[in-house]
C-alpha cells in the first residue's frame, strides 16, 4: 500500500495516521481500472509497523485500509495487513511472524484466496522487503515505479 499505492501527507515515511492522511499516487487508479476491466483480480497486502508501535489502534488501520479501497474505487477485492513488529512498543503485536514483509505469508494467503497459482500471479511493490517476499512465495515481482509508468514522471 504505502508507497506503492498511496502516501501519507503527514509523514510520508510512516503511513497514514488517518482516513483523510493518505494520497492515491499518480497513475495507480487508471492502471488498476484497465487490469480490472481485462479481468484481473487486485488485492493489497501491507506490513503496518505503526499498530505494533503504538501509532494507530488495528480497527483504526483498517479503517485506513478501507478508505483507501475506496479511494481506488473498490477495486481491491483482498486486503491484509500484519500488524506485527519484533521491535513493537505493543506487547500484543511484538514478535516476529510468517506474515510481515519480506516473510511470504500475507501472499500465502492472497494466493489460497484467489486460489491461484504462485506463477499466476504478480507482485508489485516499492521496497526490498516485496521483492523478498514474493521470491519467497515463489511469485513475480515487478518494482512499482516500472508498474505504474507515470509514477516515473
Amino acid at each position: 500500500m504505502d508507497g506503492t499505492l498511496r502516501k501519507a501527507r503527514l509523514f510520508p515515511a510512516a503511513g497514514p495516521l488517518a482516513t483523510w492522511d493518505q494520497t492515491i499516487l499518480p497513475g495507480r487508479l487508471q492502471r488498476m481500472r484497465r487490469l480490472r476491466g481485462e479481468g484481473h483480480r487486485l488485492g493489497a497486502v501491507s506490513n503496518q509497523a505503526l499498530v505494533a508501535m503504538g501509532l494507530l489502534t488495528l480497527p483504526r488501520c483498517e479503517l485506513i485500509m478501507e478508505e483507501t479501497n475506496r479511494r481506488l474505487d473498490g477495486l481491491l477485492e483482498w486486503i491484509r495487513i500484519c500488524p506485527h513488529h519484533p521491535l513493537g512498543l505493543r506487547p500484543r503485536y511484538r514478535r516476529s511472524c510468517a506474515c510481515r514483509k519480506p516473510a511470504p505469508g500475507m501472499l500465502e494467503e492472497a494466493l489460497a484466496f484467489f486460489r491461484v497459482g504462485p506463477r499466476e500471479a504478480l507482485f508489485v511493490g516499492d521496497r526490498e522487503t516485496d521483492r523478498l517476499a514474493a521470491a519467497a512465495a515463489g511469485m513475480p515481482f515487478e518494482p512499482a515505479g516500472e508498474f505504474f509508468p507515470a509514477a516515473r514522471r
